[in-house]
This record gives structure tokens, sequence and C-alpha cells, in this order.
């Protein structure tokens, strides 16, 4: 059972900053941190605000937006670890250490481990799944990088960050050989936000393996 603050105040906050996260403009998604910040100090024992911005700081570097990579990496790696010390079944915070032991540790026999349990924790945790297709990826998984990434747009069909499921499965696709159904899904999600940084690395790949080196280059 997911334990609840006893801080209603610290809730508020958390929301507050669930409600501008997903924002494309950096100012207002900036924002976002103060709003953890205040529910982490109201509350300091309830997981879900550490969780979330653990996850604030993996989506900062994931869009370019940070001034400073490995700063945002170690908070992230510490902020996702502080939350499954506090609730060892928050889906959230073991989704976030599973996505950031594969994109920034490069260990994805870890990262599935995080995914694993959170999935057990909480079977329809949307962005477990989507975040999990993309450790799959990695590791040649494509087939199940694919089914990973489509349950989690099941899940979550009306997602606030839409573009970064999209991007998600067009690295499933990728992998799994099919680079003409992963252009088809990179150019939805450039479509839907197209400063997202991770997209655009990901456009410009597909675009190479496509053999459209001159678009590529230019998205790069």
């Amino acid at each position: 059972i997911r334990k609840r603050p006893e801080n209603q105040t610290a809730y508020d906050r958390m929301l507050r900053a669930l409600n501008v996260i997903s924002s494309a403009d950096r100012d207002t998604f900036d924002r976002a941190r103060g709003f953890l910040d205040e529910a982490m100090q109201e509350e300091p024992g309830f997981a879900m605000p550490v969780a979330w911005a653990a996850r604030w700081h993996s989506v900062r570097i994931g869009r370019g937006w940070s001034p400073d990579e490995d700063k945002d990496a170690a908070s992230a790696l510490d902020l996702a670890g502080r939350a499954t010390t506090l609730d060892g079944s928050n889906a959230l915070a073991l989704a976030t250490l599973g996505h950031l032991n594969a994109i920034l540790l490069h260990d994805c026999d870890t990262a599935m481990e995080c995914f694993n349990e959170a999935l057990a924790a909480c079977p329809n945790h949307a962005l477990a799944w989507t975040l999990s297709s993309a450790t799959l990826s990695y590791t040649g998984r494509g087939a199940d990088a694919v089914r990973h990434a489509e349950q989690g747009m099941r899940l979550s069909p009306r997602d606030p960050m839409r573009y970064s499921q999209l991007m998600f499965l067009a690295i499933a696709h990728y992998a799994s050989g099919n680079h003409a159904e992963a252009l088809r899904w990179i150019r939805r999600s450039a479509a839907e936000n197209p400063m997202h940084g991770a997209t655009l690395l990901g456009l410009a790949a597909t675009l190479s393996a496509c053999g459209r080196a001159a678009e590529a280059h230019e998205v790069a």
C-alpha cells in the first residue's frame, strides 16, 4: 500500500509541480522543482515528491535544458535512491531509478531489476512500462521494447508527455530494425515537441539509418 502523506499541504505542493512539469516552456518547467522542494521540506518522509524530483532532473537532461548534466545526473540518482529508501514499493521511484541506471550508468541489468520491481508493485504504471521499453531497446530486445512502449501508451492515452511515449516507441522500432516505422513515430514525437533534445537525436539517427543523410544533418 502506498504510504500517504501526513501533511496535506505537501501533497498539494506536489500536485502543483505535476501541473507544470510537462510544460514545453522552460521557465514553467523549472517552477516544478520549487514546488517539489517545498513538499519535501513539509513532509520529509513522503516518498512521492522525492521520486518526482528525481524524474524532474531526468527530464531536464532529456530535454537538453541542463546547464550541468553531471550535477543533474547526480541529483537524479540521489533522489531516486532516497525515494526507494522511503518507500520500497514506489513504482515511480523504482522506474526512474531503473531508467537512470540504464541511461547514466549503462547498467541495464540493474535497470531491469528496478523495472520488474516497479511493475510488480504497480502493474498498471504507465511510466514504468514506457521507460522499461528504452532499456529493452538498448539490450537489443526490440520486440519486447515495442510491446512495453505500446502498453505504456495504452495505460496513459492522454499523457501530458505524449511526445516522450512516442519517442520511446520509435526507439523500440529502431532497435527492431524497422527504421521506416521508427521514422513514422519519431516524426510524430517531434511534431508534438519540436525542441525535445532526445527526440531530435533519435530523429537524426533514424533519418541516417533510412539513408536520408542530408535531412539527418539538418536535424543534427
